[in-house]
């Protein structure tokens, strides 16, 4: 099932849910994905594309998305877009952090600020386009 986040406009999109415990989704590709007793499974967010991805013996309780460090644009990789971003958010010593979601993800060490520190920590993470 699906809705606005104002609970409107709820509609079934997908006959493949049944007894889920557990669901992710990667906004920026689209992607919902969700566990059941034979697998887990992916489908486009509207619904389409619906299929098994893995196929497991068990239950899976619970399952996040992760995203390399500084892969800031969600696309597979990190590279000279993800760099720019990086780049962008560069701070001066003892400078706070810039009041924008990208900067606080550009800072990869967590001491609130973007310097050589998180460009070293980018770099150890660079795998150029894909």
């Amino acid at each position: 099932m699906r809705a606005d986040f104002d609970g409107e406009n709820f509609a079934q999109v997908s006959p493949w849910f049944q007894s889920i415990p557990s669901v992710a989704v990667e906004p920026v590709l689209g992607i919902l994905f969700w566990t059941q007793e034979d697998g887990i499974y992916r489908t486009d967010l509207d619904g389409q594309g619906a299929h098994r991805i893995v196929t497991i013996e068990g239950r899976i309780t619970d399952m996040a998305i992760w995203t390399a460090p500084g892969d800031f644009d969600r696309d597979g990789d990190v590279d000279l877009a993800d760099l720019m971003t990086l780049q962008s958010c560069v701070t001066d010593l003892g400078e706070p952090l810039a009041d924008d979601p990208a900067c606080h993800e550009a800072d990869l060490d967590f001491d609130r600020d973007v310097d050589l520190a998180d460009l070293v920590a980018f770099q150890a993470h660079f795998t150029g386009a894909r």
